[in-house]
């Protein structure tokens, strides 16, 4: 079995869709989304040139 399986491009939009779906009946699901992406993006930039690489 492969270790990561591959979407195709229907399965990748009907994900979408659903996810867009979700986020409509709770928009404060999608405020808290991207707090955290901003949140997890700041930590990252911050700590990303230090480590040297």
């Amino acid at each position: 079995m492969a270790s990561a399986q591959e979407l195709t491009f229907g399965q990748k939009a009907r994900l979408g869709l659903q996810a867009a779906g979700a986020f409509a009946r709770n928009p404060k699901a999608l405020v808290a989304v991207v707090k955290y992406q901003l949140a997890e993006r700041k930590k990252n930039k911050t700590s990303g040139p230090a480590t040297g690489v």
